[in-house]
């Protein structure tokens, strides 16, 4: 989707048989596991999520009586992470599912899934206060995480074009 798309791989005296090509022409292939592969990223950034959720839940005997006052509440990011979860879970019935539509649906769990792993990071850096913004912290290293989902290929900015670039092409002029 540009950036660090990889699409060729040199070698030097390497035997390939026939029997070790996965698909020729390739392209065919790309389009059924694309969609499989980018519902892969989903769990990662479910596992960032759900750290932060329980991150949070770990200071709330401590700090409950002024983290109740925070936006991102741990119950309301947990019912989230678990409407997207179930999505994806889905989704994951059928991964090579070619439609557009389906494609779409993936992108935007994808999506969702980098935009949460933001908010719940950064919540829970909120809960923590400065203890969760030190070097050592769990929470801090999440951020970092997050911050990864958002922006590692595809980023959120390259969903979301490529989002807008399908339904458009979806779409009777």
């Amino acid at each position: 989707m540009e950036g660090t798309g990889t699409y060729a791989v040199q070698c030097k005296d390497l035997v390939i048989t026939a029997a070790d090509i996965v698909a020729d022409p390739a392209r065919p292939y790309i389009r059924k596991i694309r969609a499989a592969f980018v519902m892969l990223q989903c769990g990662i950034a479910a596992g960032i999520v759900q750290g932060a959720i329980d991150s949070i839940w770990a200071v709330e005997s401590q700090l409950g009586h002024v983290n109740q006052y925070l936006d991102d509440r741990p119950q309301d990011l947990q019912a989230e992470l678990d409407d997207l979860v179930g999505r994806v879970m889905t989704m994951a019935e059928t991964p090579f599912d070619t439609s557009t539509e389906f494609f779409i649906d993936v992108l935007n769990a994808r999506t969702e899934g980098a935009e949460l792993c933001l908010r719940a990071s950064q919540s829970a850096l909120m809960h923590h206060g400065a203890r969760g913004y030190l070097m050592n912290s769990d929470v801090q290293r999440r951020l970092r995480e997050a911050q990864f989902v958002a922006i590692v290929t595809p980023a959120i900015k390259h969903l979301r074009k490529e989002i807008a670039s399908l339904s458009a092409e979806d779409m009777p002029a």
